[in-house]
């Protein structure tokens, strides 16, 4: 189970701030900003992790 989160997380993250960008109806500046820091550092940490693994070469 502890295996399956890990992997999920980032894409979670990364769900989670494209619902709230466009679904959800986020008007103020702390709900943007709190959506788009979820998905600059839901990003990084796929990039990361398909780079460790070596699917991403640069």
């Amino acid at each position: 189970m502890e295996k399956i989160v890990y992997e999920v997380k980032p894409y979670a993250c990364v769900a989670l701030a494209f619902f709230a960008l466009q679904v959800a109806d986020v008007h103020s500046a702390m709900g943007k900003l709190a959506a788009l820091t979820l998905l600059v550092l839901g990003s990084i940490l796929v990039y990361a992790r398909l780079r460790g693994r070596g699917i991403i070469k640069w």
